[in-house]
């Protein structure tokens, strides 16, 4: 979209109009409230959202007339009176959902500036107005009035049925997650994310970077909750007690908080469905579309983690995202020697616009998790592979050096995203506490002289952000290198083990997804490739997957199969390449057995709910494996399972009962009759609930510390197994 005479007419055009429109809306909110009884008082919220849908409905007649008269004419080419209808129906659908959106940015914008600035009320709505009408006008432009081309009707019920298809993933979604109490990284990743959008201070959790966080933060906004910053944990910077003291201990209502923050983790991952659809449509074909989508809303582990206020869906969301968005870009760079289409057009360079698309969404995926950085690199091996498959035409290096170019700028454009969102969520951090969690978070020891940098860094309010930023990428560099204590087939390491995700790979993901992705890398390795864009986006979805796979086996980070969430989108697309050619062709064999695949994927994630976190596949039963003597931790036990628990407890009329719980929940909150209880207490009797993760833990620690350990309990059988994550053992008196 270049910026021309046109588009600024265009502006001015949308400018008298939105004044008209205001004029409409205080117009009629004054005579509604003053001249008919039924408004006045209480009734002034009603007479408001009346005035407001008369000046939007005022406002999408006169842009369609006017404003935006030739691209509103445009979706009206052909159809008959039926199709005309539904066409107007749907302009006016889009329209009014970019003026709901603008209303909220509206609101935000006038809080931010009046409450949190300072500044007056009139600089409040002149902000508040000019951010709304930005927003509202970009989106209709680009959107709700975006030229029509010929309508492809085929198209349209494939897009009815991937909505249909995400619409069901909503509610399971929301419904499930009700359920789950809440998981460990919840009690620091929420207050966070409240403390980014209400205070704009970034001290708390550091090691993850903001915008996940901060979403989940702006339900809690309008909760109007008891805060946690007077507690000592906010100036001692402890994250993990100031969730506890925010969610449990200041009269707010726990599973409120929960559910609401959740909210925005849903909607990434209903946008990571419609994005992977989208794409998965445009390389393949429709239905290819369609069958990657039913992969990735019937997997039981994105599923489980796209209920919680946590960064694995976000990182997948940013991963593929940006990864389209390069795409997009690139499949319509044309090489060095090739100026000329086989229509004997001239080849059109791809728009500044879809630079810029790239770009910010290259930064907004760095926003989202700091394993977004190996974006980086991929991109780097794909522009070297179109170099390599340009070079007969102006030959590799001129095409490398025009390839890189537009990838240089994509960086500047994503690093300029990153510091202006650092700059908004660290706008309140004063030097004192940047300097304080720097410190905190860097050792003494090996790192001191990148933390003196990072705190001179942070002294200089222009570069405060980018301290904060390489701080957090520092933190995520220390805690991958030092390892997490892991369990594995009854075996522990503090620094993992390369076969870590294989393994859980091969019982966490559904036998059939097994099964198609071997599939797809054997058609793969024998298909020819007949052109050269397919040739680059295969090597851009392998090398997502090979560089995350091999960044993650090396690692010592083995906490669970939620850190590959990032390449399931892309193993989607690679099955469906695979996939094309018989899904488009009439039924036969070979058809009946992919549907039978979905078919069967869908069966086994149905029986799994709500239990996503605990999914295990058929395998373990080959090997004669609980599902605690397999993984623990995220791929088994998070914490999810404490309100099963307090069911349990009521139903059956149980007076007290220790508890040794691994989550993010408290169990006396829920649970009354609670005794805290660990390992190295010792032998006991009576009721006891262990969360698996510390049940097979203490098997470690506890010799390791010369403690106790549950190795008494292996030859007892559990009473139940709550959601297959927490163990009720009810001990007879002398056991042992």
């Amino acid at each position: 979209m270049k910026i021309n005479k046109k588009l600024i007419l265009q502006f001015a055009k949308f400018a008298i109009v939105g004044i008209i429109n205001t004029a409409i809306d205080w117009l009629s909110f004054y005579l509604l409230t003053n001249f008919v009884p039924s408004f006045s008082g209480t009734g002034e919220v009603w007479a408001k959202i009346i005035a407001f849908v008369f000046a939007v409905t005022n406002s999408f007649i006169m842009n369609s007339l006017w404003t935006f008269k030739e691209e509103f004419r445009s979706g009206f080419v052909g159809g008959d009176a039926k199709e005309k209808i539904r066409t107007g129906t749907r302009y006016f659908g889009k329209f009014l959902a970019v003026n709901l959106v603008g209303l909220l940015i509206n609101s935000i914008t006038f809080s931010i500036f009046r409450f949190k600035f300072g500044s007056s009320k009139l600089v409040g709505l002149i902000f508040a107005s000019g951010a709304a009408t930005f927003w509202n006008f970009l989106a209709n432009k680009l959107w709700t009035y975006r030229k029509q081309k010929e309508i492809d009707k085929s198209k349209r019920k494939y897009d009815w049925l991937a909505a249909g298809i995400l619409a069901i993933a909503a509610v399971i979604c929301i419904f499930s997650m009700r359920q789950d109490s809440g998981i460990v990284d919840e009690i620091a990743h929420v207050p966070a994310g409240y403390s980014y959008v209400d205070a704009q201070d970034f001290r708390l959790n550091p090691e993850h970077p903001p915008l996940g966080k901060a979403l989940a933060g702006v339900p809690l906004l309008f909760l109007n909750i008891n805060d946690a910053y007077n507690d000592w944990s906010w100036e001692g910077i402890a994250q993990w007690e100031n969730g506890w003291q925010l969610i449990y201990e200041e009269g707010n209502d726990a599973d409120k908080i929960l559910f609401w923050s959740r909210i925005p983790t849903v909607i990434l991952f209903l946008i990571l469905g419609i994005y992977l659809y989208k794409w998965g449509s445009e390389l393949y074909g429709n239905r290819a579309g369609i069958f990657a989508l039913i992969l990735l809303v019937a997997s039981p582990s994105v599923l489980a983690h796209a209920r919680f206020v946590t960064t694995d869906v976000a990182a997948a969301v940013g991963f593929l995202i940006s990864g389209y968005y390069f795409y997009k870009y690139y499949h319509a760079l044309p090489s060095v020697g090739s100026p000329v289409r086989k229509d004997g057009k001239f080849h059109k360079s791809p728009s500044i616009k879809a630079l810029i698309f790239a770009g910010i969404f290259f930064g907004i995926a760095q926003l989202l998790k700091f394993s977004c950085v190996l974006l980086v690199p991929i991109f780097g091996i794909a522009i070297i592979t179109k170099s390599i498959i340009d070079r007969k035409d102006g030959g590799f290096w001129a095409n490398f050096w025009k390839n890189l170019k537009p990838l240089f700028w994509i960086f500047v454009i994503g690093f300029l995203v990153i510091w202006l969102v650092y700059l908004f969520f660290t706008w309140n951090t004063s030097f004192d506490v940047e300097r304080k969690v720097i410190e905190l978070n860097l050792p003494t020891e090996g790192a001191a002289f990148l933390r003196n940098i990072l705190i001179s860094m942070a002294a200089i309010p222009i570069f405060k952000p980018v301290a904060h930023w390489l701080l957090g990428i520092l933190m995520v560099f220390a805690h991958a290198e030092g390892g997490h204590t892991a369990f594995l087939l009854g075996n522990f390491s503090r620094t993992g083990w390369w076969y870590f995700f294989p393994v859980a790979w091969f019982f966490k993901v559904p036998i059939p997804v097994i099964l198609l992705t071997f599939w797809s890398l054997i058609v793969l390795g024998f298909q020819r490739f007949k052109e050269k864009i397919d040739i680059f986006a295969i090597v851009l979805i392998l090398t997502t997957i090979i560089i995350y796979w091999a960044i993650s086996m090396r690692g010592a980070l083995n906490i669970g199969i939620r850190h590959l969430i990032p390449t399931f989108p892309f193993i989607f697309l690679l099955i469906a390449r695979a996939a094309q050619p018989i899904l488009e062709r009439s039924w036969s064999v070979s058809k009946v057995l992919l549907w039978g695949f979905a078919g069967w994927l869908i069966i086994e994630t149905l029986i799994s709910y709500p239990h996503f976190v605990s999914y295990f596949n058929e395998f373990r039963y080959v090997f004669g494996k609980q599902k605690h003597e397999i993984l623990v931790d995220s791929s088994l036990d998070w914490g999810q399972d404490l309100k099963r628990l307090q069911k349990y407890v009521e139903e059956n009329n149980i007076k007290e009962i220790k508890v040794d719980y691994f989550g993010g929940g408290v169990p006396s909150y829920y649970i009354p009759e609670t005794i805290e209880w660990h390992s190295k207490y010792g032998k006991t009797t009576g009721w006891l609930a262990v969360s698996a993760t510390f049940y097979q833990m203490s098997k470690y620690y506890g010799p390791l510390e010369n403690q106790e350990s549950y190795v008494y309990l292996d030859q007892l059988k559990p009473k139940t197994t709550i959601g297959d994550s927490i163990l009720v053992f009810q001990i007879p008196q002398g056991y042992k």
